[in-house]
């Protein structure tokens, strides 16, 4: 991660994904999170554009609906930002508004996704390894 002001680069954790799971910047996995495999981010302004992107690898046989990536306000358009897989394709939505993906995922294999919002255009995009 860098910070833009004045480009000092932060290193969490890094990962060479050279099959093995191992934080290579010696920092011993200090990522926030836990078990459940989940980090805490930083708040998304969705009153302006931004891109929300990483790496999955997708385990979950029975899944219908599989959340990636949430942050709720509340229960109503476009006040619940959401990236997900349903029915074996990414998502993306604010509530009651999804753009879906067009590709299949498949189990067990690693994929980079971007999701990107255009708020000027109100736009969204999904890209997929790509």
């Amino acid at each position: 991660m860098y910070k833009y002001n004045n480009c000092e680069y932060i290193m969490n954790a890094f990962y060479t994904f050279d099959s093995v799971l191992t934080d290579s910047s010696g920092n011993n996995n200090t990522v926030n999170g836990s078990y459940n495999s989940f980090v805490t981010t930083e708040y998304v302004n969705k009153t302006q554009s931004f891109t929300v992107k990483f790496w999955f690898y997708w385990t979950a046989k029975s899944a219908l609906d599989y959340c990636l990536f949430g942050q709720y306000l509340s229960s109503s358009t476009d006040q619940c930002l959401f990236i997900n897989i349903r029915n074996r394709v990414l998502c993306f939505g604010f509530y009651a508004d999804d753009t879906p993906g067009n590709i299949i995922i498949v189990l067990n294999k690693w994929y980079h996704a971007a999701f990107v919002y255009d708020y000027t255009n109100r736009r969204r995009c999904i890209y997929l390894d790509g």
